[in-house]
């Protein structure tokens, strides 16, 4: 059941699974896998594809090595502290998840990772600790069973349909504890502008700023 507000995704998903393309990217054969490889078919197969097709298409870059996260952030890391207060992080497209490395020992109570992607799950579970526990699914029909101090979006965002974002922001605020904040990063910002200028006139925005170098953008919000 997805999220309060949140109409099923699976309509698109379907109709792209009929398509051609689709129904080619649906069989298992390693001509399918290298074509999810490529940037503008992956960007397809993620944005509008069905979950099954979308997880396979983040499997992909897994396996081939070219998301192979080491670390995220300390600036990052530092962020999520200041407002964590040791309590509960609940990070939804989680990946390898790979800001676990960069947050300082004993910082948060309890860490839940999210995602599609059993090989980013399966990898995020191999250096987990106790606090730390990593799950499939699919963040936008995800259904918290408790309240968090941080919910993270660390380059995730962009995977969640346009027509969804506001309702999955807004739904999460339920979950959030009463200092709780939602933080987002973005890669890109000036290609993903729309999605940055959406939650500043939805939300009220704390934090608004370059993260690390300037390559990506970082919101904290309620």
């Amino acid at each position: 059941m997805a999220p309060s507000g949140i109409a099923p995704v699976a309509t698109l998903g379907e109709r792209f699974e009929m398509t051609p393309l689709g129904k080619l990217l649906s069989t298992q054969n390693g001509i399918c896998n290298r074509l999810l490889g490529i940037p503008v078919v992956h960007w397809f197969a993620t944005r509008i594809g069905p979950a099954r097709l979308r997880a396979r298409s983040f499997d992909v870059k897994y396996r081939s090595g070219e998301w192979d996260f080491r670390s995220d952030s300390r600036d990052l890391a530092r962020l999520v502290e200041e407002y964590i207060n040791k309590g509960h992080l609940l990070v939804l497209g989680c990946g390898t998840c790979s800001i676990v490395r960069d947050l300082t020992p004993n910082s948060f109570t309890s860490l839940l990772g999210i995602d599609l992607s059993v090989e980013a799950i399966t990898r995020a579970r191999r250096s987990s600790g106790s606090r730390e526990r990593f799950e499939v699914g699919d963040m936008l029909t995800f259904q918290c069973q408790q309240q968090y101090d941080v919910v993270l979006f660390s380059e995730s965002l962009y995977y969640v349909p346009g027509r969804h974002r506001a309702a999955l922001l807004h739904s999460l605020r339920a979950n959030l504890t009463d200092t709780g904040r939602v933080i987002v990063t973005i890669a890109e910002p000036k290609r993903y502008a729309a999605i940055l200028k959406a939650i500043r006139l939805a939300f009220d925005v704390e934090v608004d700023r370059a993260l690390d170098s300037g390559e990506r953008h970082v919101l904290v919000f309620r």
